[in-house]
């Protein structure tokens, strides 16, 4: 026998290579198939056991993935799927390969479950287990419980965390595929697929490193799409069914990760001023990660915190390089005469060319791929432009032709050998490319682009253009204008969205190519990688590149007289252009790569076709040789040569210019030899770029002012004046090429006019005044140059650093001077534009005068004066200055850095504190109004932005390099100035959302720079940190203020759109919601505020808390600085004074389960919280007991009331961190419950223990007799202040912490409840009040449909634990009540888990009302009827919609049971269903007058007449209401004569059992008895159930359906088949029809069926097995069903079996008989009878019944007759046999006259064919019953027999009815009743129903076949619940 060893530690590993040991068939001992399985590669394994003597086998846990075949018939729910099969087997050592090791944990711990709680169940049993194929007779070792947080923490790196994703992947994918969701089912299979590959990828190291960057970003968003698409798949089913998913196991969970690493966050507080988690940061990669569609692929880098101003800083150019690789097209055919192919690329914007061209020439022969041709990098894009706008890559294919041989020369003019043609043109906008861009592409990056071809072609009439639906708005104008000109406007056709002449061109159809933006520092850095690739530049100067001249060319279009015009056929004949120069050096290109040539042809087009081609000059010499230079314009027509044309291009220093942005073309004549009068033109456009030529001449004066103006100064003054005034007239253009020198020059005349200027007020001339109106115009033209140039053109600001690289002159002094000067008439009507334009330079003007100071303190003085008036700038209140304040405020910065070198850092911290207090709060909370008018609003916005802007700039200045400082007190200083700005704005008495949301970006840059990895500074005095400490507490509650202001103004809501966290420009930027995020319900401010909570949490428990402790001690006294903040935020002794400790638990509350964010799926930021909250509560737990550790502290009523509300407010949010879904992961699937332990940790037990030590701290020490008897050291004292019936979330949270699968909180929690327990039996020596408190705080609990609630297992251990606390004896007085409430409790919670497990689909609508019905009955015995009272009245309403009166009567009876038959008990109103106040009896009246009706509606008489009895019986009893009586006996009448007369149809019952786990626990393994409709067939059922349960599949066979009921398989299987009620008037054949249909309906809960046993032949051998079924409930039920209380089975014999066929026969022809003949009576006509279904039915029954065919038909019967037998009483049934047989002989002869009588004339024969089958057949019975045959009835004495003539005898009749339903009642009252009494009154009264009656009855019959005269005594299984709200009928059928 194998002796196995336990293991010394847990084995975790998994399988690598497969296992069979059972082959597909294979027949296998069952002890073998316990103890193995087939194992796959890939299975997890946890092994305990090893075979000790061979040491080749081991015993342990296996767990593999669930198979597709899980899903086809599963209940598909996205709630909890079925992860893993768990098993324990018998595995070989070498088929496993062992992963890591963990210590064994048989319990406890912190989880000690397995992957699916289903087999939780089983973990913890001692069972035991079979060792390979031999029993095991020694005792076991309990088995070892799977480490399932161990095994899944060793899942590190990136790549084993993408495995743990996977697998749950794989589950959902196979999930959405059978639920049919197939288009969120493939997004999830793309995005597996792409997992797998990006892991196999990491795994073996394949990729880069600038790879492995971008695939751990990919990752990213990978991981979060499988999320995403589960709760779209999700949100479309609750659509659908209008159920929300409750996510118990996290499948929408989107976790955040480090863009950088890929790794999930962690908690740490080790070396917390280095290493604290960057909160802000992983907020907003939360954020975007849930509702962002590509980040981190984009948007990865978006700025938390703002960077340093940059207005003033060179915007880095941007250059794109592109790299072709091939054109594509369908086409390979090449035209005739074909010399090459050119493709030019260039860049342009919506207007104008941007970029000169690039060419790739490709040769005849030469492959169309373009992969080994160079590529281009297109340089120096300006900022300007790609701000502006789109920017657009072009590619333009032309071709070389040669032309068909023509007459060599023309006109002394060799005609064209080649010719130039257009092939197409494409266009694609890579505006998104650069980074300046809004939701750009990740830079640094290629992007591979397909770029579409297209042709351009003339037509003659006009052509529709397709405007489509959608389509942006400027474009479709452009398309409706665009004309067709042909191919020189393609381009712009293509842009403007025109199809106007535009086609595909087979040859080239589409051009792949990639391309990437490349940023300065990158093209710095690869200069000399990027030599091979030809640099392209702009069009436009650029003043970043080296001095050169280019004129750039272009041909528009070319014209001819009319007559030139015809003769141009456009058909035959094309129009070439070529131009050449005078000049040998000026040559022509296209591409900037080409070899320039000095003669160049343009495309060949049609006359008058735009020809649009752009080339452009080189070779213009820096200084002119010569006096002018020429261009001349060749024009051929056909190739022959047709005129040519001159221009002059230059004329000495000016060049022609203009028309090529201007779009002002310049036509130029076209001559045939010989010929004077012009015969075409050709339109051109002209631009030159460079600043050799074409200099403006007032530039050129100041540029050479010195030798203009300074010789004669005194009298030049007014001309200088001029000219320098007409500088700012002078284009932009022109400007930026002379800026340096231009500004240089006239700082010099500044410092000249100056100079002068002092030198002459010296000696006092009056010459003085020139040189002051010269320096005035001077700085008047600086302030414009710098204003126009750099202010408003930041893509020229790299100009300004080129003039401070110059010597300049000293006029610092001046300038600062003469800007304080003008600045000054801020509040003088002088104000104007050269104000305004100083606000937006002056930090322009200082680092001007900064770089040329001439005496420093002067310098330092000026500007000191400066920086005053700037606080009096910003302080004015006028509203004509704000926009300007603005321009200042923003410059603020900018000024400051200006400054750095002129002053100290205290002394610009003072600066930054009186400009911040000149601001003030000026635009806080001025909001637009939406009454007011534009303007208004206008003006608001302008005021508004006043404090947006300072909070911006305070939160700069926390960021700028004054934070560096080494002098503390400017440190202390500057962050107490912007902590001040901050908590203004947000403890404002009015909430200003955008500047709340600037001011929470202020308070977390203050705490960014002093901790964390990226902290400026640590302060070591802890001052700043306390400081953040004490505003913490004001700051924390002051979050529920805002959360009531955002629900109130309806922030907190799902949207298309959302912004970053912590903005940082203003309007705030949007971002697009990802399409699969829906109903996402959040609000970014909240968040925030949220985050600056959790990042002060942060410093008080990684930092602060041991300082704050000795404070709080009175050891260390509070910090002297940050005094400014003392009037606004109030110190620890005044936040305990004034109660914020209320509001900071409720903030923590809110925090906990946050409502402003789904904190149930963005749970990485929950989690963080989560765990600070835990340490923070675990860290000040002694603190707070200190608090009140007087014992003479708690005498005071108001301190007790005080230390009430602080200690509960502090345990429930101890609490939350136990029970938080971030903290209790067990019920998470692998990956979400790595990523939140990663972040909890041990949070819980921690946390626990916290939670015990304070409670234990509050309570009251026990006598020693308690001790004994209780076990218990404290309790009561303020502990029995902690709960009660109004607030009893505490005793909630402590019940969820009490059933948490973790060993502390379990034991603690239960000890806790043990102490709530035994504090109020002694203190009131009951526990009613506690049990109402309980039983509430459980019910919110379970209804919570976004939080976890507890299940089966961990309840009944919380139970156990609970039980195992008492000590009590059983003999005490406290034993019997207590363990009643433990039960009480226990039993709530089984039923409200069971409620809680039913899925949430239609299906199971019956079975949730069930459940809810029987939580609400506890809510009832703990008086809270409300809810019970509102789901009935629901229920009702919902089932009179449906019309369903049966349901609504058994509903209502449901509520009528909660009340008795008093009539001095008064009831408050109810709204639901809507009572006034009355009493019980009015109410319980009321509630049955409506029962009874609808039982009536619903023809169901039975229970009316019930109903009506037993009101009668209440009015008799209580009050004998008399108008009462006279309704009930008048209703009864009523009931009693429906009962008689009417001929009611009846339900056909069929028998279901729900088999398999797709069903919940309340229907799985369990049998019912259904009620289908009337004559409902049985495949008509199994289409209903069908529907009922989709996906269920119908089992007819009783063998298969017992054997998957003892296998219990997953899926759904309905086992149905059809059952008969037993009849229980078979045994009373005296009375009428419908006495016996009353009787058979009355309290219906038995059924049943026969089964054939095989082997018999005919009926003389045939043995069946009868199946009597007995139902918990009588029928109607509530629901349609009830469940099958016990089951019998009788074996029947072949006469038994005839007998019961028999009477059945019998029963169905006088059914017959009795609904024609009620028709008769009810005065239908005969004729529409015949044609009715119940007569052609009669027709079918009687012919089926009189031709009895050889050895069938009911002449088989007659083989009994004569048989012999041994079976017991076979004569008596026998003679039973033929008593019935005879009875069935003569009533086929009354139904044969009754046909007889209502045939139609043609079916006569058919009826005379029955008569004498009926006669041939039965003529031996027909003779010895001696019936009359022949005979007939006429219809008038057929209805004559039919009404009663006897009027006084029918009076009689009536009076005993009613005499007889009252004693009957009065009988059943009292229990005395019983069916025979009832069934004599229901005897006929008419003579023909009696002679029916007596002719049918023959000997009374009973037996084993028939029904048990006990059957209505049969007990029903009493429920507590039902005991309380409802009777036998209305108990609803489950256990």
């Amino acid at each position: 026998m194998p002796s196995w060893t336990p293991l010394p530690k847990l084995l975790l590993g998994r399988v690598i290579k497969p296992f069979i040991p059972f082959k597909p068939g294979q027949q296998v001992d069952e002890k073998i198939r316990e103890n193995f399985c087939n194992m796959n590669p890939g299975d997890i394994v946890c092994l305990f056991e090893t075979e000790s003597s061979e040491n080749k086998w081991a015993r342990g846990h296996i767990a593999w993935l669930a198979m597709p075949s899980d899903y086809s018939t599963a209940n598909v729910s996205l709630e909890r799927l079925p992860e893993y099969h768990v098993k324990v087997i018998v595995m070989p050592w070498s088929h496993i390969q062992v992963i890591q090791e963990e210590e064994l944990v048989f319990s406890g711990g912190e989880y000690t479950g397995i992957l699916s709680d289903d087999v939780y169940a089983n973990l913890d049993s001692s069972s035991d287990e079979s060792s390979l194929a031999s029993s095991i007779t020694a005792k076991r070792h309990k088995r070892p419980a799977i480490p399932v947080i161990g095994f899944i923490l060793g899942y590190n790196g990136l790549e084993n965390e993408i495995e743990l994703a996977l697998r749950t992947t794989c589950i959902q994918i196979y999930a959405l595929f059978s639920r049919g969701d197939l288009l969120n089912c493939e997004i999830l299979f793309s995005t597996f697929k792409d997992l797998v590959k990006i892991r196999t990828a990491i795994l073996y190291g394949v990729d880069t490193i600038s790879e492995m960057k971008i695939s751990r970003k990919k990752v990213i968003k990978l991981l979060a799409t499988i999320p995403k698409v589960i709760a779209a798949s999700n949100n479309k089913l609750a659509k659908e069914t209008h159920f929300r998913s409750k996510d118990v196991s996290g499948y929408q969970i989107i976790f955040a990760r480090d863009t950088d690493t890929g790794g999930l966050y962690s908690y740490s507080m080790e070396n917390a001023k280095d290493n604290i988690t960057n909160l802000p940061r992983l907020a907003n990669n939360q954020l975007f990660t849930a509702l962002s569609a590509k980040f981190p692929v984009e948007d990865a880098d978006i700025p938390l915190f703002p960077s340093r101003n940059t207005k003033f800083d060179p915007p880095p150019p941007s250059h794109v390089l592109v790299d072709l690789h091939a054109v594509v097209g369908s086409c390979k055919v090449i035209p005739k005469g074909y010399c090459g192919m050119t493709a030019y690329l260039y860049l342009r914007n919506q207007k104008k060319r941007l970029t000169e061209g690039y060419a790739i020439k490709i040769e005849p022969g030469q492959f169309i791929s373009l992969d080994n041709m160079a590529a281009a990098m297109f340089v120096n894009i300006p900022a300007i432009e790609i701000d502006a706008g789109r920017i657009y890559l072009v590619a333009i294919i032309t071709e070389t032709i040669e032309v068909p041989e023509v007459a060599p020369i023309k006109n002394g003019v060799p005609s064209l050998k080649t010719i130039r043609r257009g092939i197409c043109a494409g266009v694609t906008d890579i505006s998104r490319i650069f980074a300046r861009k809004k939701s750009h592409l990740s830079s640094d990056m290629s992007h591979d682009m397909t770029m579409k071809l297209y042709a351009s072609y003339l037509t003659k009439s006009s052509e529709d253009t397709n405007v489509y639906p959608g389509m942006n708005l400027m474009k479709a104008m452009g398309a409706l204008t665009m004309e067709n000109n042909g191919w020189g406007e393609l381009v712009d056709r293509i842009i403007s969205g025109s199809n106007k002449g535009v086609a595909v061109n087979p040859r080239a159809e589409e051009l792949m190519l990639s391309i990437k933006e490349v940023n300065q520092e990158s093209f710095t850095a690869g200069v000399g990688t990027f030599k091979a690739i030809d640099l392209i530049k702009t069009v436009a100067y650029n003043p970043l590149e080296e001095a050169y001249c280019r004129i750039y060319l272009r041909v528009i279009k070319c014209h001819g007289p009319e007559a030139i015009a015809k003769r141009f056929n456009r058909e035959a004949n094309y129009a070439t252009v070529e131009v050449t120069a005078s000049s040998k050096s000026l040559k022509f290109s296209k591409g900037s790569n080409e070899t320039p040539l000095s003669r160049w042809q343009f495309i060949s087009t049609f006359p008058e076709e735009a020809i649009g081609e752009f080339v452009q000059v080189t070779g213009l010499s820096v200084t002119p040789t010569n006096d002018n230079d020429f261009l001349y314009f060749d024009v051929f027509s056909g190739g022959q040569f047709f005129g040519s044309g001159k221009y002059p291009l230059r004329v000495y220093n000016q060049v022609s210019d203009g028309g090529l942005n201007d779009k002002k073309a310049k036509s130029i004549d076209l001559f045939a030899p010989g010929s004077s009068a012009p015969v075409g033109s050709v339109e051109i456009e002209l631009q030159y770029t460079g600043k050799n030529y074409n200099v403006d001449p007032y530039i050129e004066m100041i540029l050479n002012w010195k030798t203009i103006f300074e010789p004669n100064i005194q009298s030049t003054d007014k001309n200088l004046i001029s000219t320098l005034g007409k500088l700012k007239r002078i284009p932009l253009s022109t400007i930026i090429k002379f800026f340096p020198e231009l500004m240089k020059s006239i700082l010099d005349i500044y410092s000249m006019a100056n100079e002068k200027h002092e030198v002459l007020s010296a000696y006092g001339t009056a010459k003085e005044t020139k040189f002051q109106s010269i320096g005035d115009a001077t700085f008047e033209c600086i302030v414009q140059l710098l204003d126009i140039t750099i202010a408003r053109q930041d893509q020229y600001v790299y100009l300004f650093d080129k003039l401070l690289e110059r010597i300049l002159p000293a006029v610092g002094e001046y300038l600062v001077n003469d800007t304080t000067k003008c600045l000054s008439t801020f509040e003088t009507d002088r104000w104007g534009s050269i104000g305004r334009a100083i606000c937006r330079i002056t930090p322009l003007i200082l680092r001007v005068a900064a770089a040329s100071v001439g005496d420093s303190a002067s310098f330092v003085s000026a500007t000191s004066k400066l920086c005053e008036l700037i606080s009096l700038f910003l302080a004015s209140k006028s509203e004509l200055l704000v926009s300007d304040q603005l321009t200042m405020i923003e410059n603020l910065e900018l000024i400051l850095e200006a400054m750095r070198d002129t002053f100290d850092d205290i002394q610009l911290v003072k600066y930054v504190g009186s400009w911040s207090d000149a601001m003030g709060f000026k635009g806080l909370c001025v909001l637009e109004d939406e009454k007011a008018n534009a303007l208004m609003n206008k003006k608001k916005s302008r005021q508004h932005r006043f404090i947006i802007d300072k909070m911006l700039f305070l939160n700069r200045t926390v960021r700028s390099f004054l934070v560096d400082t080494e002098s503390k007190q400017a440190r202390e200083d500057l962050l107490c100035n912007a902590l001040y700005g901050a908590a203004y704005v947000l403890l404002h008495d009015e909430i200003d959302v955008d500047a709340s949301r600037m001011a929470l970006g202020v308070m977390a840059s203050v705490m960014n720079v002093s901790v964390g990895p990226q902290k400026r500074f640590f302060d070591e005095s802890f001052d700043l940190y306390i400081t953040l400490c004490t505003m913490g507490s004001q700051m924390v509650a002051g979050i529920n203020r805002y959360i009531a202001f955002c629900r109130n103004a309806g922030m907190i809501t799902s949207k298309r759109y959302f912004t970053q966290l912590f903005p940082t420009t203003y309007p705030f930027p949007q971002f697009t919601v990802d399409p699969l995020v829906d109903e996402e319900a959040f609000c970014e401010l909240l968040m925030e505020y949220n985050v600056v909570n959790m990042m002060m949490l942060q410093i008080t428990n990684g930092i602060a808390h041991e300082k704050i402790d000795r404070m709080l001690a009175g050891i260390d006294p509070y910090p002297v600085c940050y005094t400014k903040l003392n009037s606004i935020i109030m110190t620890i002794e005044e936040s305990t004074k004034n109660g914020i400790h209320a509001g900071v638990f409720q903030a923590y509350r809110e925090m906990v389960e946050p409502t402003f964010y789904p904190g149930s799926k963005w749970i990485t930021l929950k989690s963080y919280f989560v765990r600070l909250l835990g340490s923070y509560t675990q860290n000040f737990s002694a603190t707070v007991l200190g608090l009140f550790a007087n014992e003479n502290s708690l005498k005071d009523p108001a301190l007790v009331a005080f230390a009430s509300t602080f200690f509960l407010s502090y345990l429930i949010n101890v609490l939350k961190t136990t029970t938080s879904k971030a903290s209790s992961v067990e019920h998470l699937v692998a990956y979400n419950m790595k990523a939140c332990y990663e972040m909890t940790r041990g949070i819980r037990t921690s946390s626990a223990i916290a939670f015990y030590d304070v409670w234990n701290g509050i309570g009251d020490p026990a006598s020693e007799s308690d001790k004994r008897r209780f076990g218990l050291e404290k309790f009561g004292g303020l502990q029995r202040t902690m709960y009660s019936d109004e607030n009893y979330l505490l005793v909630m949270e402590i019940l969820v912490c009490a059933m948490q699968k973790n060993e502390a909180c379990c034991s603690l929690a239960t000890k806790v409840f043990w102490s709530i327990v035994v504090s109020e039996w002694t203190e009131v020596n009951s526990l009613y009040e506690l049990e109402r408190v309980t039983i509430s705080s459980l019910y919110d609990l379970f209804m919570h449909r976004l939080r976890y609630s507890p299940e089966i297992t961990e309840i009944k251990h919380f139970i156990s634990t609970l039980k195992s606390l008492i000590i009590l004896d059983i003999e005490d007085e406290a034993y019997q009540p207590i363990m009643q409430f433990v039960n009480t409790m226990f039993e709530f919670l089984t039923t409200a888990a069971s409620l809680k497990a039913i899925p949430d689909s239609e299906e199971f609508d019956d079975d949730r009302a069930f459940f809810k019905i029987n939580v609400c009955g506890y809510l009832l015995n703990v008086d809270k009827p409300e809810l019970l009272q509102a789901l009935i009245n629901s229920m009702y309403e919902k089932y009179i919609d449906e019309k369903n009166y049966t349901q609504a009567a058994l509903s209502l009876e449901l509520l009528a049971n909660i009340y008795s038959w008093n009539p001095t008990s008064y009831l408050p109103p109810c709204e639901n269903p809507h009572f006034p106040s009355q009493s019980e009896f009015k109410r319980k009246e009321a509630l049955y007058i409506k029962i009874a009706s609808n039982f009536n509606k619903g023809n169901k008489l039975e229970q009316a007449v019930e109903i009506y009895q037993e009101l009668l019986s209440a009015y008799n009893k209580f009050n004998f209401n008399l108008k009462g009586l006279s309704f009930c006996h008048t209703e009864l009448a009523t009931c009693f004569d429906n009962l008689e007369a009417e001929g009611r149809m009846e339900s056909t019952y069929f028998k279901l059992a729900y088999i398999g786990l797709g069903f919940p626990d309340s229907l799985r393994g369990k049998e019912f008895i259904y009620e289908g409709r009337p004559f409902e067939h049985i495949t008509s059922i199994n289409q209903r159930i069908n529907r009922m349960y989709p996906g269920a599949r119908i089992i007819s066979s009783d063998e298969q359906a017992k054997k998957l009921l003892t296998s219990n398989p997953f899926g759904k299987y309905l086992h149905v088949k059809t059952v008969t009620p037993q009849k229980r008037s078979d045994s009373m054949s005296h009375l009428s029809f419908t006495a016996r249909q009353y009787m058979d309906n009355k309290n219906l809960n038995c059924f049943v069926s026969l089964k054939r046993i095989p082997g018999s032949t005919n009926v003389t051998n045939l043995w069946t097995e009868e199946y009597t079924y007995t139902s918990t409930l009588t029928f109607p039920t509530l629901m349609n069903r009830s469940e099958i209380k016990y089951t019998s089975v009788v074996k029947l014999s072949p006469i038994k079996n005839a007998v019961k066929a028999l009477i059945a026969k019998n029963e169905e022809l006088s059914g017959l008989e009795f609904m024609i003949k009620q028709n008769l009576r009810d005065g239908i006509d005969p004729q529409s009878i015949s044609n009715s279904a119940v007569f052609n039915n009669l027709s079918r029954v009687l012919a089926g019944t009189v031709d009895s065919p050889v050895n069938g038909g009911v002449g088989q019967y007659r083989a009994f007759f004569s048989a012999q037998s041994n079976e017991p009483d076979f004569a008596e049934n026998v003679k039973y046999l033929k008593t019935s047989f005879n009875n069935l002989i003569i009533l086929l002869n009354k139904l044969l006259k009754l046909h007889k009588v209502l045939v139609p004339q043609h079916a006569m024969p058919q009826h005379q064919a029955m008569t004498d089958l009926f006669s041939k057949n039965f003529r031996r019975e027909i003779e010895e019953l001696k019936l009359d045959v022949n005979s007939t009835m006429s219809i008038h004495k057929l209805l004559k027999s039919l009404i009663s003539t006897n009027i006084f005898s029918r009076r009689y009749y009536q009076q005993q009815l009613t005499n007889a339903s009252s004693d009957l009642y009065q009988s059943s009252y009292t229990g005395s009743s019983n069916d025979d009494e009832l069934a004599s009154i229901f005897t006929s009264s008419t003579s023909s129903e009696s002679e029916t009656n007596n002719s049918n009855s023959g000997s009374k019959f009973s037996g084993s076949y028939g029904s048990s005269s006990n059957s209505n005594s049969m007990g029903h299984v009493a429920y507590r619940t039902v005991s309380n709200i409802g009777n036998k009928r209305t108990i609803l059928n489950m256990k």
